[in-house]
């Protein structure tokens, strides 16, 4: 399987595509992982990547581009505990940063941002920060390396110390013993001492000679024990740094395990976010991945040809594993077949390692475990093969071990021998492909290959269209026939002589020339066929669209029919309440005033009299029919007879349905004008409030205005109201008269009131 691996690898050019990954990968910990980058052969392997790689390149969309160049392998120094150096431990506190960094942006980060990035989250929450060790290395270190006096309070006491003393020291010899311009002071093996001329005489030490030994080092005896005790003080401050490093080596080894996780999940970030940036520069993204050893690309490109800023890229479209399992690809050379063969593979290849790809979003690919290519010169020197022998080895292995998630790719089939030799071969290795299961895509000049995949169920045929009149391909993919290979066009393009081209021409059999111009003939056909087939498929979809739109409105028309007539009956009902109410209240005063009293009565005799005579006239119906306009005694008013049953009917009245003897149906009398006062008091009370506050208002107040504000509510048409009361004794009180009433209530979360306030469904 190595070599199977390493001959499609680098047939499909995959060994180059890993080289430009590599380069937006930043450590070498993650260019590792690069090693492994294979199939995965499990569709939820493969998804889990594509959506991670995509959570990555949001990350960086949003908030940034993470750099990994400090990251190192930690394994060394880690390994064998010791006191570890300014250096080593300069790699250790790299390591932190880019951990602790990772870990404070994604706290930083919003709900609504990390709901979206939930795997890479996880990896991101495995991480320690190490805070404590990053602080550490801060306060013993300077930026040049160096231990800070304030690593330690006993090193910042030796180090006083030592200023203080030598600057004793120096000051004591520029006082006494600087007597010209030749005399300095001068340090040699950590003690202070003077430079001066070899002629003079002073009690000390001498330590040397100048090498024009016209100048010796002195140190007076007045400054050796000052002096010995400065090196005293350096031997201190050595052994406190020791000190100071030792403890922090041992700080770091007791993180050992938490520092080796941390770098193993750095470097599959630093990895996955090198996928993501490399994605982001190819305009890859994800395509829905099958279980099915199946290939639907659409608007695709060849990955290594889309990032070539020289060279033309032409999208392509592609199915495979549905109605048939092979393409059987022919065209112009030059014109772009071995470009589209690599490009199937390649672009399998990737989806399958779990990487995106540059094809639309709507693209299929299926999970495959082998791969069988043969592109480009198979010869092979060590092995003494020739070119056919080469080719013949590749495809006797696609026919011993391809199967049903095999993908097959070869170019030039039935080529490097006899023609007719070749296309035997040929047509008989591609029968035995379709019949295991396998899918794939060939390419051949051969008219007889063409003509049998033609008539195979298995096969389609394909071609890299050709511009006849300028004599160059276009490079487009045209599925669903064969085309010719236009060597003769292609030599003329390239001022081949007539008379050769002539010759040729001539020196072409019949049959030949025939096929050729049924192809071309076939090519125009099938770009008619396809030109009427895209307009048909573009007004289904207007007219789709047009269906989808008129049952949007139709639905909205039904829901807005019953709005209206709930708030039609909203407010009938409050018209009869008032109106009940109002007589209810001149009732009252009537029976009071006795005056009053004899008036109503006389008059309701006097109506009432009317009444009898008007219908004595008239006789009420004794059939109705639906549609039909009728007069309701009872409700003095004309209605729509909207149902019909025997002895009664239902009668639609002013916007309510009611239900009706025939004996209260009389003829439809004409319009008469109606007293509009109540009514327009009725409809000035719709414009209601949605909410209600009742905060400092006792129980009896509050009743009374709960009755207005539902009544009011309900005549409006309203669904749901608030009625503020707070969370005290008068919130329990208010609920009760709501449930007393049988009015259903809710209490919204807490940002909205919470239990200081009730949500009635109306």
């Amino acid at each position: 399987m190595g070599k199977m691996r390493q001959n499609w690898s680098q047939a499909l050019g995959f060994g180059r595509l890993k080289q430009l990954i590599k380069a937006k990968i930043h450590s070498s910990l993650g260019q590792n992982l690069l090693e492994n980058l294979v199939p995965l052969g499990e569709k939820e392997k493969i998804l889990a990547k594509q959506e991670l790689i995509c959570q990555c390149l949001d990350y960086i969309l949003k908030i940034q581009r993470v750099r990994f160049d400090g990251l190192t392998d930690l394994g060394k120094i880690l390994q064998k505990p010791d006191i570890l150096d300014f250096e080593q431990l300069k790699k250790v506190q790299k390591n932190c940063v880019l951990s602790g960094d990772f870990c404070a942006n994604w706290v930083n980060l919003d709900e609504l941002e990390k709901e979206d990035l939930q795997l890479l989250g996880k990896k991101i929450e495995d991480l320690q920060p190490l805070q404590e060790l990053r602080r550490r290395f801060d306060k013993i270190f300077d930026d040049n390396g160096k231990v800070r006096e304030s690593a330690s309070a006993k090193l910042g006491q030796i180090c006083s110390r030592l200023r203080s003393l030598d600057l004793q020291i120096n000051s004591l010899l520029e006082k006494r013993y600087l007597s010209s311009q030749q005399d300095f002071v001068a340090y040699q093996d950590g003690r202070v001492m003077l430079l001066t001329s070899a002629g003079r005489t002073l009690s000390g030490v001498v330590h040397g000679r100048s090498a024009s030994r016209s100048s010796m080092y002195i140190e007076p005896q007045e400054v050796v024990a000052q002096n010995n005790q400065l090196c005293d003080l350096r031997d201190q401050k050595l052994r406190e740094i020791n000190k100071i490093l030792k403890d922090f080596s041992v700080e770091v080894f007791s993180h050992s395990e938490a520092l080796l996780r941390n770098q193993k999940i750095l470097a599959k970030l630093d990895y996955y976010f090198g996928l993501a940036e490399f994605s982001k520069e190819l305009g890859a993204g994800k395509v829905a991945v099958l279980q099915e050893s199946k290939l639907d690309f659409r608007g695709a490109y060849h990955p290594l040809l889309k990032l070539d800023a020289e060279r033309e890229c032409v999208p392509f479209s592609a199915k495979l594993g549905d109605d048939y399992s092979y393409l059987v690809v022919s065209g112009a050379n030059a014109g772009g077949k071995s470009v589209f063969l690599k490009g199937v593979g390649l672009l399998t290849l990737m989806a399958n390692c779990g990487l995106l790809i540059p094809a639309d979003p709507q693209s299929q690919v299926g999970i495959f475990d082998k791969y069988f290519v043969g592109i480009g010169d198979m010869q092979s020197l060590d092995s003494q093969l020739s070119s056919f022998s080469g080719y013949l080895a590749n495809l006797k292995k696609a026919l011993d071990f391809s199967g049903e998630k095999s993908l097959v790719i070869f170019d030039e089939l039935g080529s490097y021998t006899d023609p007719d030799q070749g296309f035997a071969l040929g047509a008989a290795a591609l029968e035995t492909l379709c019949a295991n299961g396998s899918v794939g895509v060939i390419s051949t000049h051969l008219n007889k290959l063409k003509l049998f995949a033609h008539h195979n169920n298995n096969c389609q045929n394909a071609s890299m269209s050709f511009d006849a009149k300028m004599h160059n391909p276009t490079y487009h993919l045209q599925v669903g026939f064969p085309a010719d290979s236009h060597a003769l066009e292609l030599a003329a393009n390239l001022r081949f002589s007539a008379f050769i081209l002539e010759r040729a021409k001539q020196m072409l059999d019949a049959d030949s020339l025939l096929f050729s111009q049924l192809l071309s003939d076939l090519g125009k056909e099938k770009n008619d066929w396809q030109k009427k087939n895209s307009e048909l498929k573009n007004e289904l979809a207007e007219a789709e669209i047009c269906r989808k739109r008129f049952l949007q409105k139709l639905e909205a028309l039904e829901k807005n029919e019953k709005k209206i007539k709930k708030e039609q009956l909203a407010k009938a009902k409050k018209y009869f309440e008032n109106l009940q109410a109002q007589f209810s209240l001149e009732l009252k005063k009537a029976k009071k005033d006795r005056n009053s009293q004899a008036l109503f009565y006389k008059s309701a005799k006097i109506v009432k009299e009317l009444g009898e005579q008007e219908f004595e006239q008239v006789q009420p119906l004794k059939n109705v029919e639906v549609g039909q306009t009728v007069f309701v005694k009872s409700f003095d008013e004309n209605g729509k007879v909207v149902a019909a049953d025997g002895a009664k009917a239902k009668v639609e009245v002013g916007g309510l349905l009611v239900s009706c003897e025939l004996k209260n149906l009389y003829p439809a009398k004409g319009r008469r004008k109606q007293q509009p006062v109540l009514r327009q008091k009725v409809l000035q009370s719709v414009a209601a409030a949605k909410e209600l506050k009742l905060m400092g208002k006792n129980f009896l107040e509050a009743k009374a205005e709960i009755d207005r504000f539902v009544d009011d509510a309900l005549l409006a048409g309203l669904d749901l109201v608030r009625i503020v009361h707070g969370k005290g004794v008068l919130a329990g009180k208010v609920r009760d008269y709501l449930r007393q009433k049988k009015l259903k209530y809710s209490v919204p979360p807490e940002k909205f009131g919470g239990d200081g306030v009730s949500e009635v469904r109306l």
